[in-house]
């Protein structure tokens, strides 16, 4: 089993900063037609979306293949999925292949798969969608998984560099392992900050375009 440690790569001090300045930070216009002035009720709104989706996607009812691609389609825009402002563009392909689709999302939900096959099968594999990348798919993971599964998409990139966060293989064509890493930080940044990963995915988007650094101290990563 692939171990990885990321204690030496978080400045946790400079996170733990930043992320009280997101809780106390008022959003507004966030894009999609989403405005919210609390973080609290953004973040209450998103997981109560996940719970009226994720039973849409289970196993047992991916079998209906034309309600699925209507579920997915709704999920798709932020107006409904109350996360992410940019999916429906790109990912409204992926319903160009209704079957195919239904069999990468039974795939992805298969845990007794390891999830750096998972994401790299989906992404780069036989299960591979056109219109589908990784931050749909793991939106989708962290849709139906919200407890276990982070979201690696652009705000996450983002947010990594400007708080020095190093992934190996970040780039690369070996997705399923940069995921693994991407997710073991962001589940050990909820662990530190006692919150979710719902409420970290808010944080990286706020880090990568909301957060001022000016008075931060950047370039030590010992927390």
């Amino acid at each position: 089993m692939e171990t990885w440690d990321d204690s030496r790569i978080l400045n946790w001090a400079i996170i733990g900063r930043l992320f009280q300045q997101y809780i106390d930070f008022e959003p507004g216009y966030i894009g999609g037609g989403l405005k919210y002035y609390s973080i609290h009720k953004w973040m209450a709104e998103r997981e109560q979306a996940y719970s009226s989706f994720s039973p849409h996607f289970e196993q047992d009812n991916l079998e209906n293949v034309e309600a699925v691609s209507q579920a997915y389609r709704c999920w798709l825009r932020a107006s409904n999925n109350k996360s992410w402002t940019n999916m429906q563009r790109v990912g409204v392909r992926a319903l160009d292949q209704p079957e195919k689709l239904c069999k990468l999302l039974s795939f992805i939900q298969q845990e007794t798969v390891p999830i750096k096959e998972r994401i790299q099968g989906g992404l780069a594999g036989e299960y591979y969608v056109y219109g589908i990348g990784k931050g749909i798919l793991t939106g989708f993971l962290h849709t139906i998984y919200p407890e276990k599964y982070g979201v690696w998409n652009g705000s996450t990139v983002k947010a990594f560099k400007k708080l020095d966060i190093y992934i190996p293989l970040m780039y690369s064509i070996k997705q399923g392992r940069a995921y693994l890493r991407v997710n073991t930080v962001l589940n050990n940044m909820a662990s530190y900050l006692e919150t979710n990963l719902t409420f970290v995915d808010g944080f990286m988007w706020y880090v990568a375009t909301r957060a001022r650094f000016k008075d931060e101290k950047r370039g030590n990563s010992s927390g």
